[in-house]
């Protein structure tokens, strides 16, 4: 079995509803690194429950029960968060992880989740550091070179149990050279639907930030995200997807997930949808600086950086 075989096995594994494939036993151990690679140990640990000697996934087991054991944590937080928001009014909403953990895989135990994001107005934040303050949380800030305003993401850390975060977000889009062009604000999400911050295409469009935007395609995970995601858009939905993503100016960046869905995990519905994005020739540059092989290698893989640092390059300088 080659190596591409392999990659592909491992998307098939990290797909929440794809049927278990059948995996060489020689190849699992370099499955399973790649799993926790890609941050997509959960599933692909599910999967393989009972087909797999358990040594040979021991090490993934250990690091995903960590994960869940703080995950568990956290829901409890993650409900106190939500209740404080809904009983005050507050314009916020909890954001991908737990969101997309409870609404988007039909087995949430698959998007454990290390830390709680909340997505803010201006006007909630005051009202939301005195919450976390009351609650044993302190903000924190380097002691140099903090990035804290310029990027509007605070990081609240428990004083008693630092593994316990809270990221308060301002705007999704952290960089500001990138929301010159865009970007992903509390308001932003509204006009997407402003009765339910968790339907579908809110949760579509924010995992499409997450990956395109807040990270650099490092990991799977992202795109699997985007994957359940599109999975629960209606045809309705579907069909007012291009112009959203325009008026959000996220097109690049949406046409760019359906097609690596489409490719990673043979989801034809996407890459007819992404075929109905047209670009020019910097934007369409920037596309195919990315490829399903430059997701999958970006472990391992200094061409696989540069292609992706050449991609964040040419979100920035394209114009809005």
């Amino acid at each position: 079995m080659t190596s591409r075989q392999t990659e592909a096995l491992l998307c098939r594994l990290a797909d929440p509803e794809a049927p278990v494939p059948n995996v060489p036993s020689g190849h699992l151990p370099r499955i399973a690194q790649m799993a926790s690679d890609h941050n997509v140990g959960p599933v692909v640990l599910r999967k393989l429950a009972g087909i797999c000697d358990p040594e040979i996934v021991s090490d993934l087991k250990r690091e995903v029960e960590a994960t869940i054991a703080l995950t568990l944590r956290l829901r409890g937080l993650a409900n106190d968060v939500s209740a404080f928001i809904r009983e005050n009014g507050i314009a916020a909403t909890m954001v991908k992880g737990r969101s997309f953990a409870t609404r988007l895989y039909p087995v949430p135990g698959d998007r454990p989740f290390t830390d709680i994001d909340i997505l803010v107005s201006p006007d909630a934040r005051e009202a939301f550091a005195g919450f976390l303050t009351d609650r044993g949380f302190r903000l924190h800030k380097r002691a140099a070179f903090d990035n804290t305003v310029a990027n509007q993401e605070e990081k609240w850390l428990h004083e008693d149990v630092p593994a316990l975060l809270i990221e308060v977000h301002g705007n999704l889009v952290h960089y500001e050279g990138l929301r010159r062009r865009v970007s992903f604000s509390f308001d932003d999400l509204m006009r997407i639907d402003a009765d339910d911050p968790e339907a579908p295409l809110c949760l579509f469009f924010l995992a499409v930030v997450h990956g395109t935007l807040g990270h650099k395609l490092h990991q799977i995970r992202f795109l699997v995200d985007v994957l359940q995601a599109f999975r629960k858009l209606d045809t309705n939905d579907r069909d007012k997807l291009p112009q959203l993503a325009a008026d959000l100016h996220l097109s690049v960046e949406t046409a760019l997930c359906l097609r690596l869905i489409a490719e990673m995990f043979d989801e034809t519905a996407a890459a007819e949808l992404a075929s109905r994005f047209t670009f020019g020739p910097l934007a369409s540059l920037g596309m195919d600086m990315i490829t399903a092989q430059v997701v999958i290698e970006a472990p391992y893989s200094r061409m696989s950086r540069l292609r992706r640092h050449a991609f964040r390059w040419i979100q920035r300088t394209m114009s809005r």
